[in-house]
């Protein structure tokens, strides 16, 4: 029983490390249900690397580096940019349960974002030393309990807004754009179906694996603070995931999750019931 359980957490980290390219929203908890009007509070590390974004440039796209923005998109040309985004953050979500099939939850974080776009020369990075913001919400609806013979089933909806400041470019197109005053906004929704079970062993080891299929949505904007200038564009991707929580006690658990395809997310956290 206990190699099993090793074998597990093993697989858990190799996937975490070892995942190909894609992001999504952490759902942070297994498929199954908190009793009714129970309260969680969940905080976590989210990692993410060579996420894709898009940005549609119209017939009014920038010809030349003005303003204090890096970022120069053709003009009189109508087409999709691709960019990659790469961060890391850490996050608090607050999960409410008022019946037993229902879950409400809230989320707040802070972190940093790093964006790779495309211009009009060459590929441009983006950074910045102000942190960001992460707003969310969402909610979580049981379908099937979990069973002696079959696993729990839910699907999950949610909602989140990012914020991020750029100050620094490179490379430096000219002398006069040292200073960089960008902000990205970042605007997901997310629908996932996740299943999960429950195993025991020795009566007090208790492992519960979950996965499933994310489908998200990201709208991208990013604004030069200075001329006005605003770019967006949409991405969606569909993603497979894979978690472990591992509960302790009735009331704490730790847990892992990473999810892949075009680009990769990754997270880690603590998660406590009251």
């Amino acid at each position: 029983m206990e190699f099993r359980l090793r074998w597990g957490i093993a697989a858990l980290i190799a996937v975490i490390f070892f995942a190909g390219k894609s992001h999504a929203e952490p759902l942070g908890a297994s498929a199954r249900q908190l009793p009714a009007r129970s309260l969680k509070l969940t905080g976590y590390y989210r990692g993410v690397q060579a996420q894709d974004l898009t940005f549609s440039v119209g017939g009014t796209g920038s010809c030349s580096t003005a303003g204090s923005s890096p970022v120069a998109f053709p003009c009189d040309t109508v087409g999709k940019t691709p960019a990659e985004g790469s961060g890391q953050a850490a996050v608090a979500k607050v999960l409410w349960q008022p019946y037993d099939n229902v879950q409400y939850y809230l989320t707040l974080g802070t972190g940093k974002y790093a964006l790779k776009v495309a211009s009009l020369t060459a590929t441009t990075s983006l950074t910045g030393d102000r942190p960001g913001w992460i707003y969310g919400l969402g909610a979580r609806g049981l379908l099937f309990p979990e069973s002696i013979a079959s696993a729990a089933i839910a699907v999950d909806a949610s909602a989140t807004w990012e914020k991020y400041w750029f100050n620094r470019s490179q490379p430096q197109p000219t002398a006069a754009l040292v200073n960089t005053k960008d902000r990205l906004d970042l605007m997901r929704l997310q629908l996932a179906v996740q299943a999960s079970r429950r195993f025991e062993f020795d009566g007090r080891w208790k492992v519960e694996p979950y996965g499933g299929l994310k489908w998200l949505r990201t709208q991208a904007w990013l604004k030069d603070l200075d001329t006005g200038d605003r770019f967006g564009g949409i991405s969606d991707a569909v993603s497979p995931f894979l978690g472990l929580s591992l509960p302790w006690s009735d009331n704490e658990s730790l847990w892992g999750e990473a999810s892949f395809v075009k680009g990769y997310e990754y997270a880690a956290g603590l998660a406590v019931k009251f």
